[in-house]
């Protein structure tokens, strides 16, 4: 899951090369797809079989975790095509803009001492991608819901002993 969200947060930012939008939004529903399906892994892990399958359950709900509950509606939406049932009480939630920004090289330009203009390359262009998440009519910038995800998961892991 950490993985996922730094490709998925490496992707968006620029800072890993990808083949273009659809490579970046597939980073992006790979990391709520793991993020959810955490809950699979530990409820199957038996040596993790100590904090109870309904616990794990409860961890992403409204009540348990609002972020988990965002997460587990987004992975099933983007899995299923559409959200046939839902943890935050909204059918509607979805990822629902994605933007690109092209940020292009930029060009260093002087003049030589003979009267010529000089032009050089200076860094390499790079594309930034966001998106939104809304549901229960509230907006949601993807990359920021990715980290509260991570952190209620930690949290979660951390006061069942398994961090």
């Amino acid at each position: 899951m950490h993985r996922a969200r730094a490709r998925f947060v490496g992707i968006a930012n620029g800072t890993i090369t990808s083949s273009g939008s659809d490579e970046a939004r597939d980073a992006l529903f790979h990391f709520f797809q793991d993020a959810y399906h955490l809950k699979d892994w530990l409820k199957n892990d038996p040596n993790q079989l100590k904090v109870g399958n309904q616990a794990i359950e409860d961890a992403v709900k409204p009540s348990g975790s609002a972020e988990l509950a965002l997460a587990a509606d987004v992975c099933n939406g983007t899995k299923h095509f559409r959200l046939r049932s839902t943890k935050t009480g909204d059918l509607s939630t979805a990822v629902t803009t994605q933007s690109v920004d092209v940020r292009p090289q930029t060009i260093q330009a002087h003049v030589s001492p003979s009267g010529v203009a000089i032009k050089k390359p200076s860094g390499e262009g790079y594309v930034v991608h966001t998106w939104t998440v809304e549901s229960n009519q509230k907006i949601y910038d993807a990359e920021d819901l990715a980290g509260k995800v991570l952190a209620a998961w930690d949290a979660w892991l951390c006061a069942q002993g398994l961090l």
